[in-house]
């Protein structure tokens, strides 16, 4: 859920960086820039993300959980 709160933060700040504060950037086609950016960044930023955070969540959660356990918790 945080990777997905988090592409859906990217995506908006950078669209409002292209349209409300006409940032321009060369390669960047100003013409269907939404369709771009989702491509561009949701496809890099959110899959990655999802990845790191699957490994992450397993590396973390494992000695919280031991931790409990043994606490009967």
């Amino acid at each position: 859920m945080a990777a997905f709160i988090n592409t859906a933060f990217v995506l908006l700040f950078t669209w409002l960086g292209f349209t409300v504060m006409h940032t321009t950037f060369t390669g960047i086609p100003n013409n269907h820039l939404l369709g771009w950016l989702i491509l561009s960044v949701a496809g890099v930023n959110g899959i990655v993300e999802i990845i790191v955070s699957a490994i992450l969540v397993g590396i973390i959660a494992t000695p919280i959980m031991s931790y409990l356990n043994r606490r009967h918790w």
